[in-house]
């Protein structure tokens, strides 16, 4: 990619409390400038990891050109995940050994759109 693309943060939270909904939540930063954008949205009986995965897509599918991006998260199954795992699960068509058997990773459809979002972006993960 090119040194000129623009660079962001994307910062991305969820939130699963008793008494609220599931929500999640992302901020675009753009470095250098006080311009930001902010996203978010409730979601009915879902995961917490999911929610913080699904901010980071929305994130990142929100993003109108090819961008360097450094993503903000707590949460380790998305660090994970985008530091390690993505090339082997496309690998391995999205599946995974699970106790001799071969299953499909949990949120894959999530995934496979990350994976899709980073043929445009040049994400690093912190």
């Amino acid at each position: 990619m090119q040194a000129s693309n623009p660079h962001y943060l994307l910062f991305s939270e969820s939130t699963l409390n008793d008494g609220d909904q599931p929500r999640w939540k992302f901020v675009l930063q753009s470095v250098g400038e006080e311009e930001h954008f902010s996203a978010s949205d409730t979601e009915c009986e879902i995961r917490a990891s999911r929610l913080e995965l699904l901010a980071v897509v929305r994130g990142l599918e929100a993003l109108g050109q090819p961008s360097r991006v450094t993503l903000l998260t707590r949460s380790r199954y998305v660090r994970r995940g985008i530091r390690r795992e993505l090339n082997q699960w496309r690998e391995r068509r999205w599946c995974w050994e699970r106790f001799g058997n071969v299953v499909p990773i949990r949120d894959h459809d999530l995934w496979q759109r990350i994976d899709r979002a980073l043929q445009y972006h040049q994400v690093e993960c912190c």
